[in-house]
This record gives C-alpha cells, sequence and structure tokens, in this order.
C-alpha cells in the first residue's frame, strides 16, 4: 500500500495512457468504412467517366429506315462537326413536316357542295345534293336488292300478256291450243321468281338495302323543305358522308374485278352507319365526355394539343386509346357487311388501305346461305360469313377546322394556333 502511494502519480499518468491508447483503435472500424465508401464511390466515378471517353459515337440517323445504323462519329465535334449536326437537324425537321403534309392530303375530304360549310349560304342546295349522292352509290356498286314481290308480279304479268300474244289464235282471238297456253304460263310463274332472283344475282356485284345507308335524320326527309338545315347538320351529314364514302370506295375497290355477287369478296352492305348522327360521334376522354356540354352553350374540356405534345390517351374507350384532340379528331362508326369467309383479312386491309382508318373490334358470324336463299339471297357456293366492325377514322384539323361552325369548334375546343400558344403561354407561367 506504501508503495502504491508513493507511486500514485506514476500509476495514474499509466492509467491515462492506455485509455488513451483504446480509444485511437475503438472508432478505427467505422473509419475503415468510410475509408471504402469513399473509395468505391471515386471508383464508380472513374469507371463512368472512363466509359463516357471511350464510348462510340455516332452521327443522328436521319434516314426514314428504323432499321438503319447511324455512321460512326470518329472525332471530336468541332465548329464544323456541329455545323453540320445542326444541318442535319433541321433535314429531320423538314422531313417530319413533309410527312405532316403528305398525311394531311391523304386525309383531305371534299365538300360534298362547294363553300357549303362552314357557313352554307344554301341549305337546301346541300340537301338536294345529299339526297342524290345515296343514289349515286347503288350506281357506283352496280348493288341491287332481291325483286320484291310487287316486281315479281309486274313481271309475271308482262311475260303473260306476251306468252299470250304470241300463241296462235284465230281471228277472234280465241286460241288454237288454250291448254297448251296455259302450261305455258303456269311453267312460266312457277319459274319465275327463282330466275328473277338469280338474275339480279347475276347481273350485280352485290347485294345493298338503301337503308344500309343511313342518312341523316335532318337532311333525309323531302328537299326543299319549309326549314333550312343548320349549319351543325350541315356538317355532321357531311362528316357522316365522308367516312360512308371512304367504306364504299373500299368495298367498290374489293369487287372490282367480279361480275357477279358468287365472285364477289363483299356479297352484301348490311350497314355502314357512322354515329350517332350528332356531336356524340366524336371520340372523347371519359373527362372530356363528362364536361362536354352537347347543347353548345360551354366549351369541351379537349385538350389543345399541339403538334409537339404528347397526345392523350384513353384505353378505357377502346383499345387504341385514340381521343380527341388539338391535332385530330376520332369519329366512331360501324360497318356490317356479309363477306367471303376467305376473304376476311384482305376486306378489313382494303378498309384501312391509305386512310386514317382502324377497325379495332371485329366480330364473325357463320351465313346461313340456304336460308338466305329463300330470302332471295343468291351469295354462291363459298361459305360466307357477317363480318361486324368497329372502326374509328382520323380527321386531321389543319384542313376541318376551316370548314367547322361555330358550335362544333366550341364542342371541340377548337382554337387558332395564337390563341393556343397564349393559353400554353400562361399555363407554363403558373
Amino acid at each position: 500500500m506504501e508503495i502504491v502511494k508513493k507511486n500514485l502519480v506514476s500509476i495514474l499518468c499509466g492509467v491515462i495512457a492506455l485509455l488513451a491508447v483504446a480509444s485511437f483503435f475503438y472508432p478505427i472500424p467505422a473509419m475503415q468504412a468510410s475509408a471504402k465508401r469513399n473509395l468505391d464511390n471515386q471508383a464508380e466515378t472513374y469507371k463512368q467517366l472512363t466509359a463516357l471517353q471511350t464510348k462510340t459515337r455516332h452521327w443522328p440517323n436521319v434516314t426514314q429506315d428504323p432499321n438503319a445504323s447511324a455512321p460512326e462519329l470518329k472525332e471530336l465535334p468541332g465548329p464544323k462537326l456541329i455545323e453540320t449536326g445542326q444541318a442535319q437537324v433541321k433535314q429531320v425537321q423538314d422531313q417530319s413536316l413533309t410527312l405532316k403534309d403528305r398525311a394531311i392530303k391523304m386525309n383531305v375530304h371534299q365538300l360534298l357542295v362547294p363553300d357549303s360549310l362552314p357557313n352554307p349560304s344554301n341549305s337546301f342546295q346541300f340537301q338536294e345534293a345529299y339526297v342524290r349522292r345515296f343514289d349515286q352509290f347503288q350506281k357506283m356498286l352496280n348493288s341491287v336488292t332481291p325483286p320484291t314481290a310487287d316486281e315479281i308480279g309486274r313481271e309475271r304479268e308482262r311475260r303473260e300478256k306476251k306468252i299470250k300474244d304470241e300463241a296462235p289464235h284465230d281471228a277472234e282471238g280465241k286460241f288454237f291450243d288454250e291448254a297448251q297456253v296455259n302450261q305455258q304460263i303456269a311453267d312460266m310463274s312457277a319459274k319465275l321468281e327463282g330466275q328473277m332472283r338469280q338474275d339480279a344475282a347475276h347481273q350485280h356485284k352485290l347485294y345493298m338495302a338503301l337503308e344500309a345507308l343511313p342518312k341523316h335524320p335532318a337532311l333525309a326527309g323531302e328537299t326543299g323543305a319549309i326549314k333550312a338545315p343548320e349549319p351543325e347538320d350541315v356538317w355532321l351529314a357531311q362528316m357522316g358522308l365522308w367516312i360512308q364514302e371512304d367504306a364504299i370506295k373500299s368495298v367498290a375497290a374489293l369487287n372490282a374485278k367480279s361480275n357477279d355477287v358468287e365472285h364477289s369478296p363483299v356479297k352484301q352492305i348490311v350497314q355502314i352507319m357512322a354515329g350517332p348522327p350528332d356531336k356524340t360521334m366524336y371520340v372523347l376522354s371519359t373527362t372530356a365526355a363528362a364536361g362536354a356540354d352537347s347543347s353548345g352553350g360551354t366549351a369541351s374540356p379537349i385538350p389543345t394539343s399541339s403538334d409537339a405534345d404528347p397526345l392523350p390517351k384513353d384505353y378505357s374507350i377502346s383499345p387504341t386509346g385514340r381521343v380527341c384532340n388539338g391535332v385530330f379528331d376520332v369519329v366512331r362508326f360501324k360497318v356490317v357487311l356479309n363477306v367471303q369467309a376467305a376473304d376476311i383479312t384482305r376486306v378489313i386491309a382494303e378498309l384501312e388501305r391509305d386512310k386514317f382508318l382502324t377497325a379495332y373490334q371485329a366480330s364473325v358470324q357463320a351465313v346461313n346461305s340456304v336460308a338466305k336463299q329463300q330470302e332471295g339471297y343468291y351469295f354462291g357456293s363459298h361459305p360466307v360469313v357477317t363480318l361486324a366492325l368497329d372502326c374509328e377514322e382520323l380527321f386531321m384539323r389543319d384542313w376541318t377546322k376551316k370548314l367547322m361552325p361555330q358550335s362544333i369548334k366550341q364542342y371541340l375546343n377548337v382554337q387558332e394556333q395564337q390563341q393556343a400558344s397564349d393559353q400554353t403561354g400562361a399555363a407554363s407561367s403558373q
């Protein structure tokens, strides 16, 4: 104990030294971990810089071939290379504008009556031309309907009179062989209906009833009515007519090489209808449809998009997701055809060819050709199906907005470019 007292100071100094040594080694693991993280971060940065330095660079790919490989850029871009790159960027821009111009030209439809929209000076003139156009479709398609009972009856009377006029008879008009004349008339009557039905099928390319192409109700009545059709009705009728014309031209092209119903890919047009025949023919997003005022009292909340903006999609509406926007409008319609079963794919392809038209849903049902023949439809010996297509067609606003009446512009939120730019700028500033 005495020794401890004499050396207390030395002992205390030794304890302090030991504590100091212990405290020096205590944080080393944490310091090592921190140092390792810093080294790893520096190594990753070095790796990224090395990859960036050694990366193979390419010129912009300005070809329209999606599979073309871009040429390698073998030197750092100096002023000359930058100038060349800017020229290539401009080339892409020019190609985009050229492609847009071609798309618009392909999409443009002509008015049935020049200057009939947006403010028709003579709606009656449009109505008369509109009604006549549907008669022209029958000639364009070389279509027919099965002979009616009245038509068969009139033909029976005509042939019966001919048989009697040509039969040998005396000066008083009495037949030399009346029994033979009556037998000829009976044979003719028994075969007449089937013969007339076969003649209709052999002399025409397809069947089409007048009601297969519904007209806009405001213009379907007698022409020269007291009240002229409103500009909005003229527009909606014209829009429906454009769609029907596009589908009819496709059917005519499909049947161009056939001479009769039996050899036609399209046997019958059951229905081609754009609609409903009001403003709801336009496909709006779910949100826009909920806010749109069909009376035209307020503007629809359809977005005002430019060519550079991403186009809205609403897949709850259709598989394509396309809805009306500031670049194009989407109109929905239905096509129902009786077609040769082997030509289903060909029919759909022709409907869509060279048009902004998509058949987004199809249903197929077999046709009982024997039952249809009893109704007067002679489709031939090949299997036939009813092809029902739900379709949509796009109409570019670059040309349609110049023809739209004001109520349609308001409903679709159509704005001039300067006004749209101002609104976009205001929204950005907010």
